[in-house]
């Protein structure tokens, strides 16, 4: 593989090649929104790679559109990761893949959950909070169960077509049936224990087995 150059100003121009110039390619730019960051450091560097992977943070899409084209004639694979709009994404992540047990469904929960930083500086009730976790470990640990790939995406249609009931036994949901079914055939399984009103999330790692 070969080398690409650095262009950092007139005159500075650097390899890439650290057992060449001695030197390491880390470079920190600082400036204020509209000095020209973008198009003298990171548009000349974009254009001067040829060899070197690159992973791009962006918050300027006009960049993706214009040096795509140009990464792909030079036989680049190119993913792009749109948070904003993620369907113009050609990649993607899903949580899931990585839960390997029933602590890892339980800190996924509480992540979602408390993701907004507000929440832990509150003084609300806990309780909700708490319950929401539950809720959505729940939730999470049936997908687990019923599908044989899972994506958050399932989650997520499961979720939404939750409704809650006011029956005669208190507020209820149009999914507790499952859950009931569940609890008949396996009522230590993970997916009903966090439906307990007292469920304890302190568990120990152990394979992820929901299938009852």
């Amino acid at each position: 593989m070969g080398t690409d150059r650095v262009i950092l100003a007139e005159g500075c121009i650097y390899s890439t090649d650290c057992e060449e110039t001695q030197i390491n390619n880390n470079v920190l730019v600082v400036g204020g929104s509209g000095s020209g960051k973008t198009m003298s450091i990171t548009e000349p560097r974009l254009l001067e790679t040829k060899n070197s992977s690159l992973i791009v943070t962006l918050s300027k899409r006009r960049l993706v559109k214009q040096y795509r084209p140009l990464f792909l004639k030079r036989g680049y694979n190119v993913w792009d990761l749109d948070f904003i709009n993620p369907a113009n994404s050609n990649i993607s992540y899903d949580p899931l893949s990585y839960v390997r047990n029933f602590a890892d469904i339980v800190f996924l929960a509480e992540s979602i959950v408390m993701a907004d930083p507000k929440k832990k500086e509150s003084n609300a009730d806990p309780y909700w909070n708490e319950a929401s976790i539950s809720l959505l470990s729940a939730e999470i640990a049936y997908v687990l169960m019923a599908k044989k790939t899972p994506t958050f995406l399932d989650v997520l249609e499961f979720h939404t077509h939750m409704d809650i009931e006011e029956g005669n036994n208190g507020m209820q949901t149009t999914m507790d049936a499952k859950f009931q079914q569940i609890a008949e055939k396996d009522p230590s399984n993970f997916a009903v224990s966090c439906c307990a009103p007292s469920a304890n999330f302190r568990l120990e790692p152990c394979a992820v087995s929901l299938v009852p």
